[in-house]
């Protein structure tokens, strides 16, 4: 660093220059800054040491330090293994890889983790993520993304349970199959997801978008039971199959029905049919899905005309069923 200008004063006292000091110290402080973004940006990989006998909790601090901790932090970090408290590096392996070496190699300032192997026993996984990127090859366990607010969570494989439970925002995409709960309430809490994306590319269980207040989730294949059960707001979009009676309770909110078939659907007394149209806002929000290369959208499906059923007759009809209608 170049040495400091001093400026003479009357007196005969010399002090430093005023400007030439606030250019140090702006060097000073982009030079850390600079360090904390490259620290940030590095990338690790996690793998299991060996078979994983009983289910493993990941909590809230654990995620924060594979955010911002050291490799050292994260290893000797203690997690519960079935009823006893052991450190990371005792189940897990964990190295800090080149971005050359990633499956990803889009570049980013911020952190990638990825996770090799089947971590079906493994829940919590991207519990309150924050910010970055996490890729899993492989199934994962319950709980996935819980309180998520930011970021991005890719599974290559199947997910758990309760995948997202009050999340706030970010994106989780499930390329597999997806349990019970898809965006519902976190433990302790009365709303289900605040915002954000949740994308199914395989099939989900019963009761997706439970109590959710915000956000997306979109489902590629079949779903379980009542989807949309006591849905606050937000939107659903089913491609496949479901069972139950949809929005059952709903107050807001919108479900989409795209299977063909559809229109043999009965939705009971809780819903009207209020008309068939083309609603402008599906066609905008079907165009995003395509471009975000997780989905491949049938062209029939901006064509096409959608019935709407004004749901839940007890809940003011303030939201809607959307049934494709084949032209």
């Amino acid at each position: 660093m170049d040495s400091v200008a001093f400026r003479k004063h009357s007196s005969g006292s010399v002090s430093p220059d005023r400007e030439s000091v606030g250019v140090q110290c702006h060097l000073l402080e982009f030079s850390i800054r600079s360090d904390s973004c490259e620290a940030m940006s590095s990338s690790i990989n996690i793998k299991a040491v060996g078979d994983i006998p009983f289910s493993v909790e990941l909590n809230a601090a654990f995620n924060s330090l594979l955010q911002n901790g050291s490799l050292e932090q994260i290893r000797h970090a203690t997690i519960q293994h079935g009823k006893h408290p052991v450190s990371f590096d005792s189940l897990f392996c964990v190295d800090e890889i080149s971005p050359s070496d990633m499956s990803d190699e889009r570049p980013s300032q911020e952190r990638t983790v990825q996770w090799v192997g089947d971590f079906s026993r493994v829940h919590g996984i991207g519990r309150t993520w924050e910010r970055g990127r996490m890729v899993i090859s492989g199934h994962v366990g319950d709980c996935l993304g819980e309180r998520m607010s930011g970021g991005e969570i890719v599974v290559t494989g199947d997910a758990g349970d309760a995948v997202g439970c009050s999340m706030s925002g970010g994106r989780i995409v499930i390329e597999g199959n997806a349990g019970d709960r898809i965006g519902s309430p976190a433990p302790g809490e009365l709303r289900g997801m605040k915002g954000g994306e949740i994308f199914v590319q395989g099939d989900a269980g019963d009761f997706p978008g439970r109590r959710m207040r915000r956000g997306t989730i979109v489902i590629q294949k079949n779903a379980g039971k009542n989807p949309g059960l006591e849905m606050l707001a937000g939107s659903i979009l089913l491609f496949g199959q479901y069972r139950g009676q949809p929005g059952i309770g709903m107050q807001r909110g919108s479900i989409i029905l795209l299977q063909k078939n559809a229109t043999d659907c009965s939705f009971g007394y809780q819903c009207e049919f209020a008309v068939r149209y083309q609603p402008l806002f599906l066609l905008a929000l079907l165009r995003y899905l395509d471009r975000t290369g997780h989905f491949h959208i049938d062209q029939t499906c901006y064509t096409d005309c959608y019935d709407r059923y004004s749901c839940d007759m007890a809940e003011m009809e303030r939201g809607e069923i959307l049934v494709r209608v084949a032209n």
